[in-house]
């Protein structure tokens, strides 16, 4: 079964320049899943909403993943080298 990972981020309104980039993923022996990814072009004191989300239907449904630590969740400024943890 194909299952699609998106990084989802909550960006305020009117706010169209910054994005996310490099976006890297390194699983490990020990069934975690390191996620890197950096927001650029932000304004200074940019604050994000990231969250990890996955679709089992092509996008018709999402679904949360949780069991997630680090740079995700609210609060989250601009800058590079973000890093998630994803216990499987």
């Amino acid at each position: 079964m194909k299952k699609t990972l998106f990084l989802f981020v909550v960006m305020p309104f009117l706010a169209a320049a910054q994005r996310i980039e490099n976006v890297r993923f390194y699983p490990n022996a020990d069934k975690e899943v390191f996620i890197y990814y950096d927001i650029v072009d932000a304004k200074d004191g940019q604050i994000f909403d990231i969250s990890l989300e996955f679709t089992e239907n092509n996008g018709r449904n999402w679904n949360s993943i949780q069991k997630t630590s680090g740079a995700i969740g609210e609060g989250i400024t601009a800058g590079t080298g973000k890093m998630i943890t994803w216990r499987l």
